[in-house]
């Protein structure tokens, strides 16, 4: 049997080099750094303990800083919704000095109703058209407004008949509704 004099003897030998790398420290030596490293407290402890939903502080994200710093990728829009867009989007006009905004379905009547009052044959029936289907003509002959003769002037011999073609017509669909 070994005495305990020689187990002391023993932990003051210094180890072989091939036990843990260890190039000439004693077993008392590596025992006292062991226990070093055990003096934390409990707390210092919990904070490093890793697992699932402790993930290690390297990993963690720094105060104030985001987990996604690039943030969500934009919603990629199909052609419908751009064009429904170019037809719902309100467009900025210019009215004389002013700058309103209105509908682009208002902004296409304006247009047009412009292109009519310079002369535009074509802009001038699809204008008249356009008026008569929303019932812009279904009011009291009091409430239209009247042409005035310099624009009556401007206007091409055959733009003028086919105005004075469709107020015949217009006033024809107003007799058939008094009669009805």
């Amino acid at each position: 049997m070994t005495k305990p004099e020689d187990k002391q003897d023993a932990t003051d030998a210094p180890l072989p080099p091939e036990v843990h790398g260890n190039q000439g420290k004693t077993l008392a030596a590596l025992r006292a750094a062991d226990d070093a490293g055990f003096e934390q407290t409990f707390a210092e402890q919990q904070e490093e303990r890793v697992g699932y939903g402790r993930p290690p502080k390297h990993g963690q994200f720094k105060k104030g800083q985001s987990g996604n710093p690039k943030g969500r990728p934009k919603k990629r829009t199909d052609l419908h919704e751009e064009v429904l867009k170019v037809y719902t989007e309100p467009l900025e006009v210019r009215k004389g000095e002013k700058i309103t905004t209105v509908h682009p379905v208002v902004a296409t009547h304006l247009a047009q109703r412009n292109r009519a009052l310079k002369g535009d044959h074509r802009a001038a029936l699809i204008f008249l058209k356009n008026a008569k289907e929303l019932g812009a003509f279904d009011q009291d002959e009091s409430d239209l407004p009247r042409f005035s003769d310099e624009f009556l002037e401007r206007l091409k011999p055959e733009t003028l008949k086919d105005l004075i073609r469709m107020e015949m017509e217009f006033q024809a669909e107003r007799e058939l509704k008094k009669k009805h």
